[in-house]
């Protein structure tokens, strides 16, 4: 899959549509203006539609995890929209205390657990974290 796909397919998720007719709709364009987004390669008409739409940070993230070799890309398709954080209970008021990249890292990593069905994991690892840092 080319990135011109990947956020097609990014689009298509975030509206939770299933054909490029209903993507058309839901963001207010044509069947043959995603097409010729398609036949031109044209991932800054995607990005400039994101933006007029206000969910461009939903779709071409810039946030990252610092470790890994694909920690960017990892960043990029994990990141979390803001009615996605209100599904976990996070309040963005009260966290703004909160470290920016652990934030981002624990959006990251909340977000693939909630796609991959491993939120309860998820939980349990986090609970084993404490202790840890407790004893250090």
């Amino acid at each position: 899959m080319n990135d011109l796909e990947f956020y097609i397919d990014k689009l298509m998720d975030y509206y939770k549509v299933s054909t490029i007719v209903d993507l058309a709709q839901k963001i207010d364009s044509s069947q043959s203006t995603i097409s010729s987004w398609r036949q031109r390669g044209s991932i800054n008409a995607i990005k400039k539609k994101c933006r007029e739409l206000g969910i461009y940070s939903e779709i071409f993230s810039t946030n990252f995890i610092q470790n890994g070799a694909n920690s960017q890309q990892i960043g990029e398709q994990l990141n979390l929209g803001s009615k996605d954080i209100n599904n976990f209970g996070i309040n963005k008021q009260e966290d703004s205390n909160i470290d920016k990249d652990l934030m981002s890292i624990f959006k990251a990593l909340t977000n693939l657990a909630y796609t991959q069905e491993k939120k309860e994991k998820l939980k349990t690892e986090l609970n084993l974290i404490i202790p840890k840092m407790i004893e250090e």
